[in-house]
């Protein structure tokens, strides 16, 4: 039978000038590209007009305007495509993601977001935002683009405002020279239903309609990222986990139905 060929795509692999040079692929997970030679019947090609599979795999945080566009270049609809790169905005700028959501009765968190325009007007701005704070009590305020709790901040207190405000202001005047799509957004807090009062972030991975994997991350910190975490962590990561496998049957078909 004859191997099935895929194409990788990422911030610097298959398009603009990387295509002319094959290098390692973008956000490798570990022992990823091990497990991926062992696989019988698929092999990795590094020309795109062989391809039976395009695979894009870019970096959110690190895709400027730029790549976006010349990623997107290299679309072909003749092939089967993984992670479609034409609908990155959709997942990148959480605000977008939200407004989706909610036209398709999805469950999310309320939020609002604001433009550079909006932004300059700092008291226009500052009074929503007390606004909103005061409706949800706690909430977020984030650049809408970022990962990794970078560009975001917890706060339950007014008076924590206008500081935020002024960094993130900074942050995305920086961030909109290469990607324009950023802007503030405040968002409603969710407590998760933790056993321990633990907070805890969770992640699906799920192609062509199936969940392939999934894990829940913990700390007893609001903001955090996966690397955050420690070995005082690792009891209440793996009871998370398994009250997270109990209850993925009932909310299945929701989480696919948000990827489409």
């Amino acid at each position: 039978m004859k191997d099935i060929k895929i194409y990788f795509l990422g911030n610097k692999l298959g398009h603009s000038i990387h295509k002319l040079i094959p290098t390692n692929l973008t956000n490798k997970r570990r022992n990823e590209e091990s497990s991926f030679h062992s696989v019988e019947g698929l092999k990795r090609t590094h020309f795109i007009n062989k391809a039976d599979i395009l695979f894009f795999r870019n970096r959110g945080a690190t895709t400027s305007d730029k790549a976006f566009k010349s990623l997107s270049k290299r679309v072909n609809d003749s092939k089967l495509i993984i992670n479609d790169i034409r609908s990155f905005l959709n997942y990148d700028s959480k605000d977008r993601s939200f407004e989706i959501w909610k036209k398709n009765n999805l469950q999310c968190p309320n939020h609002i977001s604001f433009s550079l325009n909006e932004m300059n007007e700092s008291i226009h701005m500052e009074k929503m935002i007390n606004q909103f704070l005061e409706k949800y009590k706690k909430i977020l305020i984030r650049t809408n683009n970022e990962t990794g709790s970078n560009g975001l901040y917890v706060t339950q207190k007014k008076e924590e405002i206008p500081n935020i405000i002024s960094t993130l202001k900074s942050r995305v005047n920086s961030l909109k020279l290469h990607r324009k799509d950023t802007k503030i957004m405040c968002v409603e807090y969710i407590q998760s239903k933790s056993t321990n009062n633990s907070n805890n972030l969770y992640r699906v991975h799920i192609l062509f309609d199936e969940i392939l994997s999934y894990y829940v991350t913990t700390s007893d910190r609001e903001e955090f990222h996966n690397a955050d975490m420690t070995i005082d962590d690792l009891e209440t990561f793996i009871s998370e986990n398994k009250t997270f496998q109990s209850i993925l049957p009932n909310i299945k078909e929701d989480l696919i139905k948000a990827v489409k």
